[in-house]
This record gives structure tokens, sequence and C-alpha cells, in this order.
């Protein structure tokens, strides 16, 4: 799929999410995207130590603070 992807969409940068994916962080990687998105559940230290720094990650926030007054929104992204 990614192969298929960057043939017909070149330079564009592949994200890949899988809901509860901290089991799968290395394999993730393999597939060759640009970003790995964090499932909520994966500390982002520990993401960043398992997917190195040659690869992009996002994410990594509790959904249920989406639903949180700005500040605390603010507060638990940062």
């Amino acid at each position: 799929i990614v192969s298929s992807v960057r043939k017909s969409c070149p330079g564009i940068p592949l994200v890949l999410y899988i809901n509860g994916n901290g089991g799968l962080l290395e394999r993730m990687k393999e597939t060759g995207v640009d970003v790995i998105g964090l499932d909520w559940t994966v500390d982002m230290a520990d993401g960043r130590k398992r997917l190195g720094n040659e690869i992009s990650v996002q994410g990594n926030v509790d959904p249920a603070f989406l639903f949180s007054p700005l500040p605390a929104i603010t507060e638990e992204i940062e």
C-alpha cells in the first residue's frame, strides 16, 4: 500500500496510525512511512526511543482531553 501511494502521490508525507499500537511500533516503522502516530497509551519518550530519530512521531494525547477546556488541553499537550 505504501509503495502504491508513494508512486501515485510522490512527495506527500505518509502517516501511519494504528489504534493500540504499543506492541507494533517497530513493525510500523518497517512500512516505510514518514510519520508514526502514537496511540495515547504509548509514552512519547518510549515511542521515540523505540523508533529512533529518523522517523517523525505525533500523537500520544488521551482522547478524553479533547472534551476538556482549552487550558487543560494545552497543559496535556505541553
